[in-house]
């Protein structure tokens, strides 16, 4: 019987350890001092003539594409916006954004890292302006599809 609690133990605390891993990176409003960026898709590759679609309350609207690399600049004023970017393929990705001076901006890139195809907790946002935190949301997806894989083999 002690053995069956400690079993029953260990696996309650993987689960747990499992969705404390899935809890969002990148959570609420990103801030930027210039509204750039790169799409990528799940696996961290760039996507090239995704459109990047940015509101701004009452404005008209600003759309450009990626290029070849995924990369992206929208000309700005301050303010803040709602990025939408698009891509045949994937479902649509919707960023809110400050773009302006901020002191954050000055403790690391302001560069946005868009990441298409992710599944994420419907509050999280794909995207992130920290290199280590887009390589740990690209491992993670790795891990996630891996797993899947490895659990759909094993189910034939």
């Amino acid at each position: 019987m002690s053995m069956f609690l400690v079993i029953a133990g260990l696996w309650g605390f993987g689960c747990f350890y499992a969705r404390a891993q899935s809890k969002c990176s990148a959570p609420g409003t990103i801030f930027v001092s210039v509204i750039s960026g790169q799409v990528f898709d799940p696996h961290g590759l760039p996507i090239p003539n995704a459109v990047v679609h940015l509101e701004k309350g009452t404005s008209p609207p600003i759309d450009t594409h990626t290029d070849a690399r995924g990369k992206f600049y929208v000309r700005h004023g301050y303010g803040w916006y709602t990025i939408t970017v698009k891509s045949p393929g994937f479902q649509d990705t919707i960023i809110p954004i400050k773009a302006g001076p901020d002191v954050r901006a000055d403790f690391h890139s302001s560069t946005l890292k868009v990441i298409l195809g992710l599944h994420l907790d419907e509050n999280c946002i794909p995207a992130t302006t920290s290199k280590s935190v887009f390589h740990r949301m690209i491992e993670a997806n790795n891990k996630n599809i891996k797993g899947a894989e490895q659990q759909n083999a094993t189910q034939k």
